[in-house]
């Protein structure tokens, strides 16, 4: 609670001071007035984008027009590591469809499309037994090597695809991976949860000020209460793997959308169990029935908006504290 606190008036004092720059916030999955235009020039960066080009224009738009809920969670003791790896693959599809907010043609979150489509190997999810140790250790060693780099920052893009357990077994012109390769190696896979020492889900589009921690509050939920956590797994058991569905449909989906509200309501309940949670709470609950209840979603109103002619004026976050999205 004290974190999203903290969160909210840091938001509030840097938006006020981009307006004062003239410069608007919109908090959305993808870009909606922009092409893709890559601002950062790094040696990495411009690696990638090669990379990533030979595939398509996706790895672009995601590099240059796409933004995210990204939520830094501790993997717990214990039992717990693998618990919380995979809840926080399996309740990932119903949460992702009801904030979805990157609305394009056939999408209702065209940010979680968009990394589908971006070399499977580095990007789809990492759940396979529920071992987190043993799953991530897998997904690394069958990932793409995408870079070579070394102790200057330069990056040479792999031409001839090679996996890194491959370039293990066979070297590439007699050079074998060292730790730090498998380091950089590992910051360049991007699934829906990346296990950094902690968990990182990067499954969430970023939504207004306000929803967002309201999201946050919620996934957290989930994942710390054991209670909430146990009825979690049960709501999504039809709908754990529909992550392509997700992107499509969001809460139009009849199953993405059950499951997605009796999760928040679910959020709710546990939030209001904490101390200092009781307005959390209200606002996952509101949530609940303002979105996924209804087959809606936050791309939805986006959509809505654009289709009456909203500049981004009119779309940005105000420059003002904001407690609760309307």
């Amino acid at each position: 609670t004290e974190a999203l606190t903290a969160l909210r008036h840091d938001g509030a004092t840097m938006r006020s001071l981009l307006a004062s720059a003239g410069i608007a916030v919109l908090a959305a999955g993808t870009d909606p007035f922009r092409d893709p235009v890559r601002t950062l020039r790094k040696p990495r960066y411009d690696a990638m984008e090669a990379y990533f080009d030979r595939s398509g224009a996706a790895g672009r738009r995601m590099m240059c027009g796409s933004a995210s809920v990204q939520i830094n969670i501790d993997t717990g003791t214990g039992a717990e590591p693998d618990r919380r790896w995979r809840l926080a693959h399996r309740i990932g599809p119903a949460l992702a469809a009801a904030f979805a907010c990157s609305p394009d043609r056939g999408y209702r979150s065209l940010r979680l499309a968009n990394w589908a489509t971006i070399d499977p190997s580095r990007t789809r999810p990492a759940l396979r037994t529920g071992a987190l140790a043993e799953d991530w250790a897998e997904y690394v060693l069958d990932a793409q090597l995408m870079l070579l780099h070394d102790d200057a920052d330069r990056c040479r893009v792999v031409v001839d695809p090679i996996t890194f357990g491959e370039w293990i077994d066979q070297g590439i012109a007699g050079r074998r991976p060292e730790m730090d390769d498998l380091t950089y190696h590992c910051t360049t896979l991007f699934p829906p949860v990346r296990p950094r020492g902690w968990l990182e889900l990067r499954w969430l589009d970023s939504v207004p000020a306000g929803l967002a921690e309201t999201a946050v509050a919620a996934v957290v939920a989930l994942l710390t209460d054991e209670e909430a956590g146990d009825r979690a797994d049960r709501a999504v058991a039809d709908v754990a793997d529909l992550w392509a569905e997700a992107a499509t449909h969001g809460p139009e989906h009849p199953g993405l959308a059950s499951a997605a509200t009796t999760l928040l309501r679910d959020a709710a309940q546990a939030l209001d169990r904490t101390d200092g949670g009781a307005l959390l709470a209200e606002a996952v609950a509101d949530v609940a029935e303002r979105w996924p209840a209804r087959g809606r979603c936050p791309a939805d109103d986006l959509e809505d908006r654009l289709r009456r002619g909203a500049t981004i004026v009119d779309l940005a976050d105000p420059p003002d504290e904001v407690i609760r999205w309307r």
